[in-house]
């Protein structure tokens, strides 16, 4: 039986006197795209925040792969790509800079060759010599996409990656995650949108802190990848 890529034994995540997370139990198959959906306050992204060991858990359990990140050094953590909804990286840098500094903290095999392409794959040639700062919101959000990225990471976890993104951007990013799809690549993502969830494989609903349902989605994945 092979083991999740994420697993949550009965979490359970208090801000003060507010639970955000009751007892959450979830498993999320290697190699899976799996999205969260839920309203606002629902506990979609403090999950997201646990699984990647933002933060700690009040109970439970969380693991990803064979590390209980409860138990093990940070500095022993699996390496999980988490892509967060505020910019995270530098304004005074430019593009390019961004992305270099990304690929070299990551050591990211071949770097010069990774960046060119993310600047291409995410439409970013034209900005790459603009500091972060002076960039639109949707165009920071394709940078923070582009650096995420970078060396095909085996744990993507990503916090409504596509919310600032107009239609062409959003089918543009799906393309690119299609055609670099592999059973190496485990994918979580919070959404809202019907877009993203209609590349996932399960569906976790969540409401109050708890998971109201949790759906497995069989889809022809072969076709998508293959069209240009």
């Amino acid at each position: 039986m092979s083991v999740p890529a994420f697993e949550l034994r009965n979490v359970s995540v208090k801000y003060g006197v507010i639970t955000v997370l009751d007892r959450v139990s979830l498993e999320l198959a290697a190699g899976g795209r799996h999205a969260l959906l839920g309203p606002n306050g629902s506990g979609k992204t403090t999950l997201l925040r646990a699984l990647s060991g933002r933060i700690d858990v009040d109970s439970g359990d969380v693991c990803c792969s064979d590390a209980n990140l409860r138990a093990v050094a940070p500095r022993f953590r699996p390496d999980l790509r988490h892509l967060t909804q505020y910019f995270s990286l530098y304004g005074e840098l430019t593009v390019r800079e961004n992305l270099r500094f990304s690929a070299a903290i990551r050591g990211v095999s071949n770097p010069l060759q990774a960046i060119d392409t993310a600047l291409r794959d995410f439409d970013l040639l034209a900005t790459a010599d603009q500091r972060a700062q002076t960039l639109s919101g949707g165009i920071r959000q394709r940078l923070m996409l582009a650096s995420t990225l970078l060396g095909n990471p085996q744990w993507l976890l990503l916090d409504e990656p596509t919310a600032a993104l107009d239609q062409a951007a959003r089918r543009r990013f799906w393309q690119w995650l299609d055609r670099k799809r592999t059973s190496a690549t485990t994918l979580i993502l919070t959404t809202h949108l019907d877009d993203d969830v209609e590349h996932c494989d399960t569906i976790t609903r969540l409401h109050d802190g708890r998971i109201e349902s949790h759906l497995q989605i069989t889809r022809n994945f072969d076709s998508i990848a293959a069209r240009p």
